[in-house]
């Protein structure tokens, strides 16, 4: 029998800008037990992503920066990949 090793927790709140998202995630990071980060688009968008690159709001193809529609495929991928290893790293 294979015994898979436990993983923290990943949860994903989704919604329209300016819906409550963030506000969400810093409630629960000041209120539950254990490491809750938040890896969010806008976190993503603000803090990793160099400013020249950030197409305004979030991380979203088109519109207002078309010079940027091939690089935020590649920004997205970043961002689900150092979900995935923070999530193998914390722990349950």
């Amino acid at each position: 029998m294979t015994v898979l090793p436990e993983f923290g927790q990943i949860v994903v709140l989704n919604g329209v800008p300016r819906s409550g998202k963030s506000s969400i995630a810093a409630a629960i990071q000041a209120s539950f037990d254990g490491v809750w980060m938040n890896l969010g688009v806008d976190v993503f968008a603000r803090e990793v992503t160099p400013p020249r690159y950030r197409p305004g709001i979030g991380l979203r193809p088109g519109g207002e920066r078309p010079d940027l529609e091939e690089v935020v495929p590649v920004f997205y991928a970043a961002l689900y990949e150092s979900i995935v290893v923070t999530g193998r790293a914390l722990p349950a």
